[in-house]
């Protein structure tokens, strides 16, 4: 996570609003639920959350097949050798579930804009946000395997080019959990990522803790 502190925004209706700066009260989504056509409409529903293209350069390769199938994750069958030119390898990878708190790093007129075309009448300054993830993650009953926060990357249909190199060191130079696509690059987002040992099953919750009021101000737009 980003260990400089910043501050984050988060748009929603006036009830949720006021349940967050009063009583610490937030939701946690996540990515399996944003694909979700029946919850959710417009730029909140993004049917490509947790799922990209990877497209994987490879130049030369020379070696088993075994070695290129755990180094990619393909299904290449036979135990022999295998060699590989000037190839594009694509695939399209689907991330585990986490929990995820969606925020705005900026308070523009450009955020304001699209976030009053989702139906969103007010906002929330979160002040500190290292600590607004520590107290989150202190609430998820110790399952957290790894917290992290970051700015999204927007991309043109969620597709990542690499190569072979970088994938087999798992040097990727980025955080899938945080690819959009750029239709969404209005809103500006930020967000907090919760991988959860019981990824299969987890679903959006409810979290209450007074200590998150400290950390969060109401601002009128």
């Amino acid at each position: 996570m980003n260990n400089l502190n910043i501050s984050l925004y988060k748009f929603g209706k006036k009830k949720y609003t006021e349940l967050a700066v009063k009583k610490g009260q937030i939701r946690l989504g996540t990515f399996f639920d944003f694909r979700d056509e029946e919850k959710h409409r417009g730029n909140i529903l993004d049917k490509k959350e947790g799922i990209y293209e990877r497209i994987t350069k490879i130049d030369m390769y020379s070696g088993n097949i075994q070695g290129i199938n755990k180094s990619l994750n393909t299904k290449f069958k036979g135990g022999g050798l295998i060699a590989m030119y000037g190839v594009n390898y694509s695939q399209t990878m689907v991330l585990p579930n986490a929990f995820v708190f969606c925020c705005s790093s900026e308070l523009n007129e450009s955020t304001i804009n699209a976030a009053k075309i989702e139906g969103y009448d007010s906002v929330y300054k979160i002040n500190n946000h290292l600590k607004f993830s520590d107290i989150i993650a202190s609430n998820l009953n110790g399952k957290v395997m790894l917290a992290s926060g970051g700015f999204c990357v927007y991309t043109d249909n969620n597709t990542i080019k690499t190569n072979l190199k970088a994938v087999c060191s798992e040097n990727l130079n980025f955080n899938q959990y945080f690819i959009k696509r750029k239709q969404f690059e209005r809103q500006k987002e930020y967000r907090l990522i919760f991988s959860h040992l019981n990824s299969k099953n987890i679903e959006p919750i409810i979290i209450s803790d007074i200590r998150l009021t400290k950390l969060m101000e109401e601002i009128e737009i």
